[in-house]
């Protein structure tokens, strides 16, 4: 049997941290596809002895497949965040009491299956200081909606501009280290943890966007992404979606119509969480906000 020693301890502490998340709304009706996508991430990332966070839409939780894969996802030691009961497009322009009722809903679908969560991703990468203050009166301890990049669409540039005025000491998340990637919100204990982005240029690069590049070109990138984190020891922020592992013949938008094929896209995920997984420490998104603040 080989022995753990101190060099070896020392190896993997000088790992830099990454947070692996993804989102799980749909746009499909077939509420199987769901449940089917969401045992295959999780076959994927058991393979490669990852942990993840996955925000669930509250209504989808009604449905006894996603019921029961959230059920064996929480059981395998994953997280699970709130990111609203009805996914609305244009989430962060309701009314307050509409955002307090969405985030509710989903918490208690969440709590309904036995986990209390602690995170919340927005739709669409939008918050304001009304959904910071329904989270600080539910007492969560950080929100993870903001994906500090130019290079979104107009609809969600127009969000980020709407944050800009509240949130205190928002960085660049290329430029922000283990001691400063959780930016306090206003006067609150809600912690902001930024989704990762390019190095220098700052456009996405997480698994939905370098899914509609063609060719190789999806690898060089993230092989230049994840090399900067990992050289510099910045903790990744790295996010995936229910739609990464979806058939094309269920995928509604046309913005999907500029995915590569399924099987390519699945060999794609299986190479980016095997280099995570030898090249980083991964971690829920609320067992890095514990071990932050205990700093």
């Amino acid at each position: 049997m080989e022995l753990w020693n101190k060099d070896k301890l020392d190896m993997i502490e000088k790992k830099p941290s990454a947070i692996i998340q993804i989102d799980c709304d749909r746009e499909w009706d077939d509420i199987d596809v769901s449940a089917k996508i969401l045992f295959d991430f999780k076959t994927i990332f058991e393979k490669y002895k990852l942990k993840a966070t996955w925000f669930a839409v509250g209504n989808d939780l009604e449905f006894p497949p996603v019921r029961d894969a959230f059920k064996s996802i929480m059981e395998s030691g994953h997280e699970i965040g709130n990111h609203t009961y009805s996914h609305l497009k244009d989430f962060v322009l309701q009314k307050p009491e509409v955002k307090r009722v969405e985030i509710e809903k989903c918490d208690l679908a969440i709590k309904s299956i036995g986990y209390e969560p602690t995170g919340f991703r927005s739709p669409y990468f939008g918050v304001n200081d009304s959904i910071i203050k329904v989270l600080k009166d539910m007492e969560y301890g950080y929100d993870s909606s903001i994906c500090p990049s130019p290079f979104l669409n107009n609809i969600i540039r127009l969000k980020h501009i709407l944050n800009y005025g509240f949130i205190k000491g928002q960085r660049k998340t290329g430029n922000i280290n283990k001691n400063t990637i959780l930016n306090q919100i206003c006067d609150t204990e809600i912690s902001e943890i930024p989704i990762s982005v390019f190095p220098y240029l700052h456009f996405p690069i997480h698994a939905s966007y370098a899914l509609v590049l063609p060719l190789k070109i999806p690898y060089i990138l993230t092989e230049i992404l994840l090399e900067y984190y990992r050289s510099k020891r910045i903790p990744l922020v790295y996010v995936f979606h229910l739609n990464d592992l979806c058939s094309n013949r269920y995928l509604k938008s046309k913005e999907f119509k500029y995915l590569i094929p399924l099987e390519n896209r699945k060999e794609f995920i299986n190479w980016i969480c095997s280099r995570i997984s030898s090249s980083f420490h991964s971690k829920l998104t609320r067992e890095y906000v514990e071990e932050i603040n205990n700093v």
